[in-house]
């Protein structure tokens, strides 16, 4: 439980503050994002079906009860406040006063660019705000000599699973963190050692196993099946390489060509280098600081691996940006890091280091502010860029239903970007992922995008043969951006650019 007194409140107001000028933009964006326009239009719940039983819960008390109704941004809103306490949470941990460094470098525990589409979702933010919360209380429980504390950090494991899977990375990066954090104390090899394979094999390892058995239980989604199969042990080691290199490859792709992938590189192989001068300056025995600093050069690429966790244990693993909730964790602790080791929190007062350091944390949140920016403008584009093509697009369909009563609806192509997410995407590539186009080939949101206008026809998927046939076929309406056929009661809109 936190203790909450004077400065811990200004520090939580002033984060609650920093998260609403990073987050301002994405909720004036006001986009139905994804499943949020099946969820408006038919009120439905659904989580448990994937997986998530306690989405439903936490949907059922924010909307006050069923149907669904969308309320945004209200959802987001109190996840701001969620996030802060959870920041709150991690800095009861490090002794900074300063209450807006303690912001800037809490900041990106939510405000990481990965994050922004959690925020996205109207009705899933709430629940993804709750697992970090529950994720960072998990870890410091999990990771203390208590055992009273390692069974309420086991409690909160199985919340984080049953609210959202991929949130546990937040709780794996913050035991690794707070790891090499307890290597500068005067700690045993030996006795570390069983602290971590007791925390691990036992506190950690059953509320995964609860909870598969819950799953056993729970009647889930054909999507949940398919792309939830753990690999198998066969192949375990060459699986996790390739899905690590995979992941890897794909951080370097949204960030290797600009100033905010410089900045989260910098912030985080900074703080790396900190816990290394940390173990070096351990006035230990020979053998206890040279396992101090072999376990310290493990530490990076095992917190590489557990960003990544559960989604790298998986045979398909899906690497949508709302999953990788761990850089966020990954990024604050680096800050926390940074400035501790510098101010003097647990090393010598030195005012040029606490400057240098300051530095890049500063940069980082403002990169994080330009990016958060950029995507929100992106989104807002887009969506008055497809609610233009899509006014002129529903009104032809609606005049072909009058004459031809086609019962379903399948695309070719895409309704297309606007020019300015196209131009955004050219420094942050992770946008073409971050800011969805819905009515794109046989994306099922397609047919539902028309539905918030009150076209009501079916999903339909255009096989390959009725691409090939489509082109010795006569459109019956042709425009300048798309051609339209039917046949078989089955419309078939195929865009041009």
């Amino acid at each position: 439980m936190i203790l909450i007194n004077k400065s811990s409140w200004r520090q939580f107001y002033i984060c609650c503050l920093a998260y609403l000028i990073l987050f301002l933009t994405v909720l004036l964006s006001d986009r139905l994002y994804i499943d949020d326009i099946g969820k408006s239009i038919y009120g439905t719940f659904g989580w448990t079906s994937v997986g998530r039983p306690l989405g439903d819960v936490v949907a059922y008390l924010v909307t006050l009860g069923r149907p669904l109704v969308n309320i945004a941004p209200l959802p987001q809103l109190i996840s701001i406040v969620i996030v802060s306490y959870a920041a709150l949470n991690i800095l009861r941990n490090y002794q900074i006063s300063n209450p807006y460094m303690a912001a800037l470098c809490t900041l990106p525990l939510a405000g990481q660019p990965y994050y922004l589409e959690n925020m996205s979702y109207c009705f899933d933010a709430t629940q993804w705000a709750l697992t970090i919360l529950l994720s960072t209380k998990a870890a410091f429980y999990i990771t203390t000599s208590n055992t009273g504390d390692k069974l309420k950090g086991s409690l909160c494991i199985l919340l984080t699973l049953m609210l959202y899977q991929p949130g546990t990375s937040v709780f794996f990066v913050t035991c690794v963190f707070i790891v090499l954090r307890q290597l500068d104390s005067e700690y045993r090899p030996f006795t570390f050692v069983a602290n971590a394979i007791t925390s691990i094999l036992v506190f950690t390892l059953i509320p995964f196993l609860i909870y598969f058995a819950i799953t056993r239980i729970i009647t889930l989604h054909p999507y949940f099946l398919a792309y939830n199969k753990v690999l198998p042990l066969s192949k375990l080691p060459v699986g996790l390489y390739h899905h690590l290199i995979e992941y890897i490859s794909i951080l370097l792709k949204d960030w290797g060509r600009n100033l905010v992938g410089l900045a989260m590189g910098v912030v985080a192989l900074g703080s790396f280098v900190t816990f290394i001068i940390s173990v070096i300056n351990n006035k230990s025995n020979a053998v206890n600081k040279v396992f101090r600093i072999i376990l310290t050069l493990l530490g990076l690429p095992l917190i590489v691996f557990a960003s990544y966790f559960p989604q790298i244990i998986l045979e398909n693993p899906i690497c949508d940006a709302r999953r990788l909730m761990g850089i966020g964790a990954i990024l604050t602790l680096s800050c926390l890091q940074l400035y501790s080791f510098c101010s003097g929190s647990y090393s010598g007062n030195c005012a040029w280091k606490k400057i240098v350091m300051v530095l890049p944390i500063c940069f980082l949140s403002y990169a994080l502010l330009v990016f958060s920016f950029s995507f929100a403008r992106a989104n807002a584009s887009q969506k008055d860029f497809e609610s233009y093509r899509l006014a002129r697009l529903g009104a032809d369909v609606e005049e072909i239903i009058s004459d031809h009563k086609p019962d379903s609806i399948g695309f070719i192509g895409s309704i297309g970007k606007s020019p300015l997410l196209q131009n955004t995407m050219h420094k942050f590539p992770l946008l073409e992922r971050l800011v969805p186009v819905h009515i794109a080939d046989n994306w099922w949101w397609g047919h539902m995008q028309f539905k918030t206008i009150g076209i009501s026809l079916e999903s339909v998927e255009v096989t390959e043969d009725e691409r090939q046939s489509i082109t010795n076929k006569l459109p019956i309406m042709d425009k300048s951006l798309y051609s339209i056929y039917v046949y078989d009661r089955k419309m078939i809109v195929k865009f041009k650019r």
